[in-house]
């Protein structure tokens, strides 16, 4: 979608995502976000060079921002590597980054609703993904956020809460789902706290925790 046509939505939609982004994270520079986010959304990604024509001196601030929240990953990362802790944030031409496919999902919802729905962004998504037991998701998600500690969870913990909602035997296949998602994503960076857990640890996408469990945005 050219940034011209993407601009005849921005009354309305864009009106609305910055009023779900208020509700989400008051601290944020709302309107900045709400254009940038609201772009990459119905696109699936965004250009260094379109969201520099789209906010102009204002961009880094949102992108900093934007990228904190997981709403925004950019698409350069150390030896090309899907991870997010891994990714490399450049603000120069030629850089692109990609929205989550939750972050998409809240994002074209609140770009009608006004509201950020995670309970209902996660249902459809894994609904459309095919997931047979997808109004069990919002369970699942609502679940390890509650566990999460510093936005964190590991292996043990996600077999732990599938087997409490009855899904023990799609663990594999749900950690999949999840990252793929991008509800979560694997945290490689540290072999020592993955020592001390004994298994993988994950990072939950950090604006479905604020949804969820309103943790601190700084």
């Amino acid at each position: 979608m050219s940034i011209q046509h993407a601009k005849t939505h921005i009354p309305s939609q864009e009106q609305n995502v910055k009023k779900a982004l208020k509700n989400l994270c008051a601290e944020a520079p709302c309107h900045h976000l709400a254009r940038l986010v609201h772009h990459a959304a119905h696109a699936g990604r965004i250009s260094y060079g379109e969201a520099k024509q789209l906010l102009g001196e204002d961009l880094d601030e949102a992108l900093l921002t934007a990228v904190h929240l997981r709403l925004l990953i950019p698409v350069r990362s150390v030896n090309d590597s899907l991870n997010w802790v891994d990714a490399m944030l450049l603000f120069e031409p030629g850089e692109t980054y990609k929205i989550p496919n939750i972050a998409r999902q809240l994002v074209l919802q609140a770009g009608s609703s006004g509201r950020w729905e995670t309970d209902n962004a996660v249902s459809t998504l894994f609904q459309d993904m095919g997931e047979p037991n997808w109004n069990l998701m919002p369970v699942l998600v609502r679940r390890l956020c509650a566990i999460a500690r510093d936005q964190h969870v590991n292996g043990f913990e996600i077999e732990r809460v599938c087997t409490e909602i009855g899904l023990a035997d799609k663990v594999g296949a749900l950690i999949l789902e999840l990252k793929g998602a991008g509800i979560m994503s694997p945290k490689l960076d540290s072999f020592s706290e993955v020592q001390r857990a004994g298994s993988p640890i994950y990072e939950i996408n950090r604006s479905i925790l604020l949804s969820l469990s309103q943790v601190p945005t700084g």
